[in-house]
């Protein structure tokens, strides 16, 4: 008899603990297929000048909008900007001069903003000593070509390393202002 109660008592234990994570699990992690107004696959957006001419690429895996969210979410986002300082269009031969890289991004309703988060990079291309730039987030603003950043961030170009906290990189001028403190290196090869 004592058997059979503690049969019962562990049946009953066992069947509590399974639907207590079960309860848990879809607690915190909701349904995805009703969390999201939409979403789209391999995304590739291409912003011209009035000439026609390439200035902006957008590209990520997946785009999402949340239903109670006023975002669009980027999975692993890829930017790339034409030089505004020539003349021609470059982008024929692939001549993209930035890229901005990251894990995730947001893009604002109003496309004015874009919010990058995780494992940001930002790399010169086209040369031959590029400048790399390396932190944990940045807001880029197309319209205004110019990226900040109040995290901690490593800048390098060849043997020089700078790091620094916060940063404002305005590609229109090409320059980059690194706001506090700045400490660097330079390793004689």
């Amino acid at each position: 008899m004592k058997r059979a109660w503690l049969l019962l008592v562990l049946l009953l234990l066992a069947s509590t603990s399974f639907w207590w994570k079960q309860r848990m699990q879809k607690t915190a992690s909701p349904d995805k297929a009703t969390s999201f107004e939409y979403q789209i696959e391999g995304l590739k957006l291409l912003s011209t000048n009035a000439r026609g001419e390439a200035e902006l690429e957008l590209q990520a895996r997946s785009l999402q909008k949340a239903t109670d969210q006023p975002l669009l979410q980027l999975a692993d986002p890829v930017i790339r900007l034409n030089d505004q300082t020539t003349k021609k269009a470059t982008t024929e031969k692939g001549g993209w001069f930035w890229s901005i890289r990251a894990v995730e991004g947001w893009l604002h309703s109003d496309s004015q903003v874009v919010d990058l988060r995780q494992d940001v990079q930002v790399a010169q291309l086209k040369t031959e000593k590029p400048l790399r730039i390396h932190g944990e987030s940045l807001r880029y603003h197309p319209a205004k070509r110019l990226a900040t950043s109040e995290s901690v961030i490593t800048m390098t170009q060849g043997s020089l390393k700078l790091t620094a906290t916060g940063m404002r990189a305005d590609f229109q001028a090409q320059t980059i202002q690194l706001n506090q403190a700045v400490q660097g290196s330079f390793h004689v090869p």
